[in-house]
């Protein structure tokens, strides 16, 4: 897991980033499946003299793994239509089935091929197959290991390579980023920090939405990370990492290096450093 920290308050007020805020977290599965996404975007692979993407590539293995219907064109008005979930399939064209489902698989094509990302493969016009309604999610991590599984069998990258959220040079200078692991009965590990608890620590605080009155922003973040406290466990000063001109990337820590999560946040409500005032 990765957080990204505020280094500098605007002022005391908590609607803005105070110095520790916790701005962004990132999960192992979001870091993962975000590199898989770059990896597997159609502009990084090329179009055959057919205007279509060559069928059995990455790119469609890609596609068959993070979609739930895969749709084959089998004539002028046909469609075969497989659940990719339930592997029922059906075949639809301009009459509607008993479902209401119905297409004109030529306008349907053509609308696709007009967008010069589009996901169509076959080595033919006529005889097209493409993916819809999108399933990936990063809560579904046999998904993300079987597509890293086929990035790692079908290209030279490698899933080992790839466990740092892709940030830009602006969000390295400006802000202390840090790897944090989890604590399984005593032991530090990866694996022990949900996704769930991971964006917790992006929340803010809000009052109760009711019907009298709708939430107000309380605090701007409800997690801080006192890295003033922590500077000589990361190995670096608090002067240079209030520099903006300095990089606080501090990622790049073995297991056994990096802070346990629970051991460097704190709770601004719990702490008393947010006041719900509406209890």
């Amino acid at each position: 897991m990765e957080i990204v920290i505020s280094t500098s308050s605007n002022g005391a007020d908590q609607n803005q980033y105070q110095d520790g805020d916790i701005v962004q977290s990132f999960s192992d599965n979001q870091i993962h499946l975000c590199h898989a996404q770059l990896i597997c975007n159609p502009r990084n692979f090329s179009f055959n003299n057919a205007g279509l993407r060559d069928p059995e590539t990455l790119l469609e293995k890609y596609m068959a793994k993070s979609h739930k219907y895969k749709l084959v064109r089998v004539n002028t008005n046909d469609v075969e239509k497989t659940n990719l979930l339930t592997n029922e399939t059906s075949v639809i064209n301009e009459t509607p089935n008993a479902n209401g489902e119905f297409i004109n698989a030529s306008k349907c094509i053509s609308s696709h091929l007009s967008n010069s990302t589009h996901g169509v493969f076959g080595v033919e016009q006529g005889l097209e197959t493409w993916y819809e309604q999108s399933v990936i999610s990063i809560n579904e991590q046999q998904m993300i290991d079987d597509i890293w599984q086929d990035i790692e069998a079908n290209s030279d990258y490698l899933k080992a390579d790839h466990s740092l959220y892709p940030l830009g040079g602006r969000t390295q200078s400006n802000y202390l980023v840090i790897s944090c692991c989890g604590d399984s009965f005593g032991v530090a590990t990866r694996q022990s920090i949900s996704n769930d608890t991971c964006f917790s620590r992006g929340e803010s605080v809000r009052t109760p939405d009711t019907e009298e009155q709708p939430s107000e922003l309380v605090a701007k973040r409800k997690w801080q990370v006192p890295y003033w406290d922590i500077s000589n466990s990361l190995g670096i000063s608090v002067e240079d990492i209030r520099n903006p001109g300095k990089i606080s990337d501090l990622r790049e820590l073995s297991l056994s290096d990096m802070n346990i999560l629970d051991s460097v946040n704190l709770d601004k409500v719990a702490e008393g450093i947010v006041v719900e005032t509406w209890l």
